[in-house]
């Protein structure tokens, strides 16, 4: 399981990071051939703005997977283990049904933009951006749900008698 975990945040990270240089890319011309140029290209604008939300939409898998998204957890941290995990898992509760309504919105999405194209990019709908949306809240929905197992593991374990 570890060495498919792996492979799948290599591949989360390599996409994240395709498409943001992929949108730096977009930014530059978009800036050379608008200003230095004077020749506006229109694609590229509407591009980085699609570029910009897979790439941060990658890099939100990329930072759960890591435990690096910002928390506040002064409390916790000074919590003995078992009220620790009890929030931590109260905490993971309230994400993932946060997660869940989303997914359920991004699918409804999907369905009501299937055939809305982007302006300058006639070929990628709107239903694509929230495919990736649907995929990436999938794997957040899954790290979160693994950390609340791990939680609840701490929970039942035996509390040691002295």
């Amino acid at each position: 399981m570890r060495p498919l975990l792996r492979a799948a945040e290599r591949m989360v990270e390599t996409i994240g990071l395709v498409c943001f240089a992929a949108m730096l890319l977009a930014t530059v011309a978009q800036v050379l051939f608008r200003y230095v140029l004077e020749w506006p290209v229109l694609w590229t604008e509407e591009a980085a703005r699609v570029l910009f939300l897979l790439a941060m939409m990658c890099g939100f898998v990329i930072a759960q997977r890591r435990g690096e998204h910002i928390v506040v957890d002064f409390l916790r941290a000074r919590l003995p283990p078992r009220p620790a995990a009890a929030v931590g898992a109260l905490f993971d509760l309230v994400v993932l049904a946060f997660l869940l309504l989303l997914l359920r919105g991004a699918v409804r999405m999907v369905e009501l933009t299937w055939g809305s194209a982007f302006i300058t990019i006639p070929w990628f709908t709107s239903a694509h951006l929230h495919l990736a949306q649907i995929a990436c809240l999938a794997a957040l929905a899954l790290l979160v749900a693994g950390s609340l197992v791990r939680h609840c593991a701490t929970l039942a374990r035996p509390v040691p008698t002295r």
